[in-house]
């Protein structure tokens, strides 16, 4: 088992610029516990020394964004006031990619969204939580729903997919992402001519059109169906 004292973690509370979404993926797999990201290739083992659910009890989700980063999910139960040990694993799951939800969220950022993609096979990071803990994660996906795919839940938008000429954008940092923008909809280069990622950011959570981007993508073409049973709006 690695040794938890030598190799962990400690959470990240400092704020999280929306401009550096989906922030730091976990790279190996381990528990989250006590504030800390404890890296082991024994999960049960840690799992079983903090008196918590072993791995075959709790539900798997699989994380296509800022999910993937132990800072956020720390933060999600913390808020939720669960301090229990969840896990993290990294797994290949087939039929689906990841693109971007064509909607903005309130911190300003474009956020990733999964689709359905014949053949592909990606890396993904999983969660594994108890029934609280995927409550509280539910709780914070209100663009979002959770659906079962191939053994696992997936968060699919309700606000479907970025696309040009129906392909999806495949998941970039948020630069990249602003970039194709400016080079695809004339709207988002006329509002964001110049800024930085940051100040995109900054300007869309404070002049109120933060809904209004998902309306606009769809009526000009520039989303698609991810392929997956949803409520749509």
């Amino acid at each position: 088992m690695t040794d938890p004292d030598q190799q962990s973690l400690r959470v990240n509370t400092a704020p999280m610029p929306p401009e550096q979404y989906p922030w730091r993926p976990i790279d190996q797999p381990g528990v989250l516990a006590d504030g800390y990201f404890h890296p082991s290739d024994e999960i049960d083992g840690l799992l079983e020394a903090r008196g918590t659910s072993p791995m075959a009890e709790r539900h798997r989700v699989l994380s296509v964004g800022s999910n993937a980063s132990f800072d956020v999910v720390h933060r999600k139960m913390a808020r939720a006031g669960l301090a229990a040990p969840l896990a993290m694993t990294i797994t290949r799951h087939s039929g689906i990619a990841v693109g971007h939800s064509a909607h903005v969220s309130l911190p300003g950022y474009i956020a990733a969204a999964p689709y359905r993609c014949s053949g592909c096979v990606r890396r993904f990071v999983a969660l594994h939580l108890d029934d609280e803990q995927l409550a509280a994660l539910d709780a914070t996906e209100p663009n979002y729903s959770r659906i079962e795919h191939e053994g696992a839940w997936i968060y699919a938008s309700h606000w479907q997919v970025l696309a040009a000429h129906e392909v999806p954008v495949t998941l970039r940092p948020q630069v990249d992402l602003h970039a194709f923008l400016r080079a695809v909809d004339p709207l988002w280069s006329d509002r964001f001519p110049y800024e930085s990622p940051a100040g995109v950011a900054r300007q869309l959570t404070h002049d109120g059109t933060v809904s209004e981007w998902r309306h606009h993508w769809r009526s000009v073409g520039l989303t698609r169906d991810a392929g997956f049973p949803t409520p749509g709006t």
